[in-house]
């Protein structure tokens, strides 16, 4: 985040062809004027079904999303320090936001090939239950789609299920592979896409957004449970809220409106209107007493770094905001060309005389269903904590056989 860097492309040779398709009309039938994205530089074919105890044929009709999510969950418990053996049959829940079906819609294409494994392999409803399956995991689960909000809706429930009880452990999880042109074309269609396929978030030039790639998943746990089993915090969700804007006055379901967004962080597409409706938000939540009684808020947009990955966007977002506590480094806003002056271009340090460190962020669907949540740092929550002083965890490397 903190490079320069333009990481938006063409679409690669191994996915979608849409040579047929491009025409700078976006306007004219079967066209669209939108050549690439974000993209993740992983092979998505590459996967090794016997790690999972998956036999190669099945892993052949599964879905990509709920292949590279295997991966992700698993390493995600290894980041977390939770041994396989010690996840079977624990109060695990799984709460995964996603809403593109690409594979499905490709594999309908093809009736004549469909195979016995066809069903579960692009329904989009079984891509937690394959993570169930997998590790063997016997506790509240949902696969969530408030389009690009998803994954913060599957954060929502997360806590939900934590606060209540539910369960002991959760992963939340965010997924968005861009496989076919359907979608693709449906999305620059609605004309919320830029033609260049860039996210310039804040920029005089932003003219849409470019769609991204991105596969994510964090382990979560109630605070004083983490701290009781000596696992490696890194930082702590302190609050979280979800609304819908409901039907709003003289506009469309997709056009955003100022009434229905009151909250202070930036979701921050590189959209012209929703960017700016945004900014009048955040103000008028954090300068409601006037601009003399409050120093300046800082303020981010990770798109412009790694695009908007739509369901994913909202677990991404979650992980810089992790990373900026952890870390105490503000990254800054990528791809501005017509930049004011005031606004600094390179890393800042997190401001040290406030009293704890929080990042707040926003996501929102585009269709109007709006998260929002707050993570701070977990010093400020533990008295002596430090990321130097945590327990040691002996956690046993990759063993096939707990699958």
């Amino acid at each position: 985040m903190n490079k320069r860097m333009a990481p938006h492309s063409t679409v690669p040779s191994s996915g979608f062809k849409i040579d047929a398709h491009l025409h700078p009309n976006n306007k004219r039938p079967g066209s669209f004027n939108v050549p690439g994205g974000y993209f993740l530089d992983s092979n998505l074919h590459e996967f090794d079904p016997g790690l999972f105890n998956i036999f190669p044929v099945e892993a052949m009709w599964m879905d990509p999303q709920q292949r590279k999510l295997l991966e992700v969950v698993y390493e995600t418990f290894e980041s977390a320090g939770v041994g396989l053996a010690e996840m079977k049959n624990s109060k695990t829940g799984v709460f995964v936001g996603s809403f593109t079906s690409d594979f499905q819609q490709i594999s309908f294409k093809e009736p004549d090939f469909r195979h016995s494994y066809a069903a579960t392999g692009v329904d989009p409803g079984i891509i937690l239950a394959r993570i169930n399956h997998v590790f063997n995991l016997h506790w509240p689960s949902l696969t969530i789609n408030t389009t690009c909000s998803s994954s913060v809706y599957a954060l929502r429930q997360s806590f939900n299920a934590l606060r209540y009880k539910e369960c002991s452990g959760a992963i939340s999880a965010g997924t968005n592979l861009m496989l076919s042109v359907d979608h693709h074309m449906n999305t620059a269609k609605l004309g919320i896409l830029s033609p260049d396929s860039s996210c310039r978030t804040f920029d005089a030039s932003a003219n849409g957004y470019g769609r991204a790639e991105a596969v994510g998943a964090v382990y979560l746990k109630r605070l004083s449970d983490a701290i009781q089993d000596g696992d490696p915090n890194r930082a702590v969700v302190r609050s979280s809220a979800m609304n819908s804007n409901g039907k709003l006055p003289n506009v469309g379901i997709t056009h955003p409106n100022l009434e229905g967004q009151g909250y202070f962080e930036y979701h921050g597409t590189g959209t012209p209107i929703g960017d700016l409706l945004e900014v009048h938000a955040v103000a008028k939540a954090m300068y409601a007493k006037g601009v003399e009684e409050i120093e300046p808020l800082w303020i981010g947009g990770l798109k412009p770094s790694v695009g908007h990955s739509e369901a994913a966007s909202g677990l991404a977002a979650l992980i810089k905001a992790v990373l900026v506590v952890e870390n105490r480094i503000l990254p800054p806003i990528r791809d501005i060309t017509r930049l004011n002056p005031n606004i600094p271009c390179e890393p800042q340090y997190f401001p040290a005389h406030l009293p704890v460190r929080r990042v707040s962020v926003n996501s929102f669907g585009y269709g109007g269903t709006n998260g929002h949540f707050i993570v701070e740092g977990v010093e400020s929550l533990v008295t002596g904590y430090s990321h130097g002083h945590r327990k040691q965890k002996l956690v046993k490397g990759s063993d096939r056989g707990v699958f």
